[in-house]
């Protein structure tokens, strides 16, 4: 061992030849065959199989030798780790079983694996710590880019998992600045959206929080690839090329954070680590802290303090949902700067359907010019749908949201439903199919269910998962769940193993995250099938006690809008709480329950009466937060407030609403010269510039706004900025970008003002 070295022993070394150890001299080639695989390989019969020729077997039998050879070669070693041989052994048996074809794909990885490893093992046998070092750092850099860099596109009706370079499917996302609460006479333009390498360059501890979908872990993922490769520091003129260490919280054993633990969750030797770490040189992505249980993430948020305080240059990058109360998350994370992912633009929405279209197109045909053709008639069906469809317009703002519309477009033959709860289902249905049952094998058990039966499957283990705040649940869990479950679907027990064998790579939903252990691809799916489980089961008193729960909320929501969920039932249970996030909990109901009772309804909205108008940011952002079920409600209050301060806020809270009916309130608004509350200021400038909007003014950037998908908007926008003071203008031509329509508007609005003024200014003075 290295003098100093504080790393992992290597493993125990073991040959075939256990009496005589390999000899130091003679060429690597020639002792790894003679002394390795030859005796390896001696061990088998050769294959029977009727129908090879026995010539041809033996010919298959002498490359499949000298592959594995040439594999343990590319390592660089003469030494082969007892866990190693091991693993070579069964590779060689199930391979024989194969009658030793050449394209198989485990012998594939194999060769890739051990070529991979090389300089890692040729660095620890040399005892160079430093060597080894940088070899473990080369080793976590390309597991990095392996596990980060690319994006499983599911739904595609393959067979087979498709994959894509994440450099090639990413849309890039915006951040929003979130108002410090502290300070809340400020606000940060509430549309004004920064590329993300503009908050890396200015930060080194940013929270990111995001709804689920919003494409947190997409970001931590293409941060994480990018870092490892060296892309981010170019793109950013970092002059360090930091160490992507990523925290997976979802996966976190304990909630202590150390150079220890860290090591533990990285699967990395924990002196790579620490070197990283004092040397400046790492660079931390926290990935989904809200997954934590509440108990688990305080103790996780006070170590990460720690850790932070401990290296105080460690740039740190964490995401998470909202949780707890109104900015929570944002005020126990001190030191961080809080930002929000921003909805996708309708172009961003449209470059996300391009690219997928395309990616699905290539992973079904050789032919890329016919795959670009098609894609381009799926895209543009499906970009028409939308722009066509205001309630589909309003699910589709954000990747996973839009992912899900590209799979159910393509899944039904180019139609989707613009109900949240039945596009879901349709969902499920579509990644729940078996895309191509000649694959399997006759026979196969899976073949026998239908994808309504498939869901039944998963219900349960959804609920488990979701009870029990679990990231992964163990394989023999799985079967067992099957087992007690298929004889109500007509299936016998015996079929539960066959069946996990069988979906293992095909549903799209419970996917194996590591050898035998599963987990759902998005907490979105587990949500959704978990409230299944909750209405089958006529369980909704204990799921609507959860009802204070950040974690249970979207399922009691969902949970409302499912068929079989008795009408009205859960905004009942919700309003007879008598408290206002139960309240707004019921209000989110109206909107997934299409059929909830009139008087329920209207229940719901009295309710609500009593937190509308909004007279402050907080209410304000809890009205925004909760959508279209409070936009009727808050237009209304629009139409008949007097006073600055409310009519301030309901804007405010109306500004992220897509309600078309709303245009017209907030158009009547435009012509109100009176100051509102809200200062703005434009972090891009240099000089941190300040400035005043009138409520006019505000409701016109409002109204700027909501211009690119709505008619009516447009129209408004430009009544109200031909009416606008000189002084909102100027505010209001910096928000948006040089070429875009809404700027051009601006501008000619103002050169009418400056001629108005000018005219005025040479009739008084003469």
């Amino acid at each position: 061992m290295p003098k100093g070295w504080k790393g992992e022993r290597p493993s125990a070394i073991l040959t075939l030849d256990m009496i005589d150890p390999i000899r130091p001299d003679g060429p690597l080639h020639d002792r790894l065959e003679q002394e390795v695989v030859a005796p390896l390989f001696a061990k088998l019969p050769l294959p029977e199989d009727d129908s090879v020729p026995e010539i041809v077997l033996r010919h298959r039998l002498r490359r499949a030798q000298s592959r594995v050879t040439d594999a343990l070669v590319s390592r660089g070693s003469a030494t082969v780790p007892i866990d190693l041989l091991r693993e070579i052994e069964k590779l060689v048996r199930n391979w024989a079983a194969e009658s030793f074809i050449d394209a198989s794909k485990a012998i594939e990885d194999f060769e890739i694996r051990c070529a991979q490893e090389h300089d890692l093992v040729v660095a620890r046998e040399s005892g160079d710590a430093e060597r080894i070092l940088t070899a473990l750092e080369s080793e976590l850099r390309r597991k990095t880019v392996e596990q980060f860099g690319s994006l499983e596109l599911r739904g595609i009706q393959t067979s087979h998992r498709v994959w894509q370079k994440l450099d090639e499917a990413y849309v890039p996302l915006h951040l929003e600045t979130l108002a410090d609460e502290r300070q809340l006479a400020l606000l940060l333009l509430a549309r004004e959206r920064f590329p993300v390498s503009t908050i890396l360059a200015r930060y080194t501890r940013i929270l990111i929080v995001g709804t689920p979908g919003s494409g947190k872990s997409t970001l931590v993922a293409y941060l994480a690839s990018r870092t490892a490769t060296g892309q981010l520091s170019e793109e950013l003129g970092w002059r360090e090329q930091p160490i992507p260490f990523v925290l997976t919280v979802r996966a976190l054993e304990g909630h202590t954070l150390t150079d220890r633990s860290l090591a533990q969750h990285l699967k990395c030797d924990i002196e790579l680590v620490t070197r990283a770490l004092e040397r400046q040189n790492a660079f931390l992505l926290v990935d989904g802290l809200d997954e934590a249980p509440e108990e688990t993430r305080t103790k996780l948020i006070e170590s990460l303090h720690r850790f932070g305080r401990r290296y105080p240059r460690l740039r740190i990058v964490t995401t998470s949902r909202p949780a707890g109360g109104p900015g929570e998350i944002e005020s126990r994370l001190v030191g961080f700067k809080p930002f929000r992912l921003a909805d996708l633009t309708g172009q961003e929405v449209d470059d996300f359907i391009d690219k997928w279209c395309l990616a699905a197109e290539q992973s079904i045909s050789k032919d890329h010019t016919e795959a670009r053709k098609e894609a381009y008639y799926a895209a543009s069906d499906l970009k028409r749908r939308l722009a066509e469809s205001y309630s589909v317009q309003r699910i589709a703002v954000n990747p996973l949201l839009v992912a899900i519309l590209c799979v159910v477009h393509r899944f039904l033959g180019r139609t989707i439903p613009e109900h949240r709860v039945t596009l879901y289902e349709k969902c499920t249905d579509a990644l729940l199919y078996e895309w191509d049952r000649a694959k399997f094998a006759d026979g196969a058990a899976v073949g026998f269910l239908d994808a309504r039966s498939k869901r039944r499957l998963l219900m349960g283990i959804a609920r488990k998962v979701h009870n029990e705040h679990l990231a992964e649940v163990p394989e023999r869990e799985v079967i067992e769940h099957f087992r007690n479950v298929l004889p109500d679907l007509g299936r016998p027990s015996t079929d539960a193993k066959r069946i996990v064998e069988e979906v293992r790579d095909r549903s799209g939903l419970l996917v194996e995250k590591r050898p035998g252990f599963f987990s759902f691809s998005h907490l979105t799916f587990q949500e959704y099938l978990c409230a299944l489980d909750y209405v089958q089961t006529k369980s909704f008193t204990d799921l609507v006690n959860k009802y204070q729960d950040p974690w249970w909320q979207e399922v009691i929501v969902l949970a409302a809008g499912v068929p079989g969920t008795d009408s009205g039932l859960i905004p009942r249970k919700l309003l007879a709480r008598r408290r206002i996030s139960a309240v707004l909990l019921a209000a989110q109901c109206a909107e997934t329950e299409i059929d909830m009772p009139r008087e329920v309804r209207e229940k719901v909205e009295t309710s609500l009466r009593k937190f509308i108008p909004p007279n402050n940011f907080q209410s304000a952002r809890l009205l925004q937060d909760l959508g279209i079920a409070a936009a009727p409600l808050l237009t209304k209050a629009l139409t008949e407030l007097a006073d600055e301060s409310t009519r301030t806020w309901t804007l405010y809270a109306l500004d992220r609403i897509d309600y078309d009916p709303a245009i017209a309130a907030i158009a009547q608004c435009a012509r109100d010269k009176r100051d509102s509350e809200i200062s703005f200021h434009f972090p891009e400038r240099k000089d941190n510039t300040q400035a005043k909007l009138t409520i006019g003014g505000f409701a016109a950037y409002i109204l700027a706004g909501k211009a690119s998908r709505s008619d009516t908007a447009r129209n408004s926008f430009k009544r109200a900025a031909a009416e606008l003071d000189q002084c909102d203008l100027e505010v209001l031509r910096d928000v948006f970008p040089p070429n875009s329509e809404v700027r051009t508007v601006i501008n000619n609005a103002l050169r009418v003002a400056r001629r108005a003024k000018s005219a005025k200014r040479a009739q008084s003075t003469a």
